[in-house]
């Protein structure tokens, strides 16, 4: 579970690299929190990574990931959603029969 939380972490990360190259040449001002993005993602992993049991108190306080990454973030999210128009189209998954 571990190896696959770090591996879809790592994948994340390098979409998020291409994304942050695309903002750069379109200088939209997004990249500098796309490169934050990134960073806390390998704050995360750490944190991920690093098993409580095994591991001494000191490695698990370094690695503890903290929650005003998590509230930057929404904050961001927040600020560009509040900049798009309303959305009057959903799509809604359906599986075949």
């Amino acid at each position: 579970m571990i190896f696959h939380t770090l591996g879809h972490q790592d994948e994340l990360n390098a979409v998020i690299g291409i994304a942050a190259e695309f903002c750069a040449v379109s200088k939209n001002g997004l990249q500098p929190m796309l490169h934050q993005i990134q960073s806390r993602l390998f704050d995360l992993g750490a944190a991920v990574a690093t098993p409580p049991q095994g591991s001494s108190e000191d490695k698990i306080n370094y690695t503890r990931f903290s929650p005003i990454a998590t509230l930057k973030l929404e904050e961001w999210i927040d600020a560009l959603d509040s900049q798009l128009p309303p959305l009057t189209n959903f799509v809604l998954p359906v599986s075949a029969p």
